[in-house]
C-alpha cells in the first residue's frame, strides 16, 4: 500500500489530472518514492478505489522505457475491508510500446 503514509517514507504525491481509463473516470496520482521511482495510481471518480496502476522501467539494464498498466479489479469484502483479488497476488497487466 505505497499511497498509505507516504509521507512518512519519504514519498511525495503529485495530483495530474483526471482522464478515463478501462471505462472509468479516474483522478491520476503520481507517487514519486524517495528513490525516485515514479508510479502512477488511477482512483475511480465514483468508489475511491484504485483502478489500475502503472510506471514506465526498462526492459533490460540499458533498453528504453516501457510504459506498464496493471488494472486492479474484484474487490470483496474481507473481515469489513475491502481489498481487491489482486491484494492475494492475482492481477493482469496491460503493457503498452
Amino acid at each position: 500500500m505505497p499511497l498509505v503514509d507516504y509521507l512518512k517514507k519519504g514519498s511525495a504525491v503529485t495530483i495530474i489530472g483526471t482522464m478515463e481509463i478501462f471505462d472509468t473516470a479516474v483522478v491520476v496520482l503520481q507517487l514519486t518514492r524517495r528513490d525516485g521511482f515514479i508510479e502512477q495510481f488511477y482512483i475511480d471518480t465514483d468508489t475511491f478505489l484504485i483502478v489500475a496502476s502503472g510506471g514506465a522501467a526498462p526492459i533490460h539494464a540499458f533498453g528504453d522505457d516501457v510504459e506498464r498498466v496493471t488494472k486492479i479489479s474484484d474487490y470483496r469484502l474481507h473481515a469489513d475491508v475491502a481489498g481487491s483479488v489482486e491484494d492475494a497476488g492475482l492481477h493482469s497487466t496491460v503493457m503498452t510500446f
